[in-house]
């Protein structure tokens, strides 16, 4: 068995665990899942773990005032220079 494909595969799952825990835990996700379009939680969610829990306050706003979850990122990538 290949260990680096073993590594690999259990980094996946550690990595799907804790959004799986933050989905059901996470203030800021919970609140997410009510201002977002279902569509593009679905579809986009992942844009939203890509940016630091620090920065989870704008995104949300971001996303409350009409921004795709992709243009949100976007905005606070390129603001916050992430």
């Amino acid at each position: 068995m290949d260990l680096g494909i073993s590594a690999e595969q259990a980094a996946n799952a550690v990595k799907n665990l804790h959004k799986a825990l933050y989905r059901c835990f996470n203030k800021d996700y919970s609140e997410l899942q009510k201002v977002a379009v279902p569509e593009d939680l679905k579809e986009n969610e992942h844009f939203f773990f890509e940016i630091p829990d620090e920065y989870n306050t704008e995104f949300i706003r971001l996303v409350t005032v009409g921004c795709t979850m992709k243009q949100a990122c976007e905005i606070l990538k390129e603001t916050y220079r992430l």
